[in-house]
């Protein structure tokens, strides 16, 4: 729970996560894993479920990739910008690469 100047509330599943992951890179001194606690036990329940859900989470989307591509009138534009700059068109790889350098 949080005090949050007025009264105490119950922290959300992200403001949850980002203490831990605090926690978890704070000095380095654990590697990538940090250690979360709580007051109370009702409060550590509500961690412990939370990073429990968050890392099967993290888990299946690890396996999902998905990618979004630039529409051709950005690529064109940035082809035409490119030329300008450096006074000659590039082929089609060499020119995604510099956009994807730059996104």
């Amino acid at each position: 729970r949080k005090f949050d100047g007025e009264s105490t509330r119950q922290l959300t599943a992200a403001e949850i996560r980002q203490i831990a992951g605090r926690a978890g890179r704070f000095g380095g001194r654990y590697g990538d894993r940090g250690l979360v606690t709580c007051l109370s036990h009702e409060d550590l329940e509500v961690v412990r479920k939370t990073l429990a859900f968050h890392n099967s989470a993290e888990a299946f989307h690890d396996k999902l990739c998905a990618a979004v591509f630039p529409t051709s009138a950005q690529l064109e534009s940035f082809s035409h910008a490119l030329e300008a700059d450096i006074g000659q068109f590039l082929p089609f790889a060499d020119l995604l690469e510099r956009f994807f350098a730059l996104a």
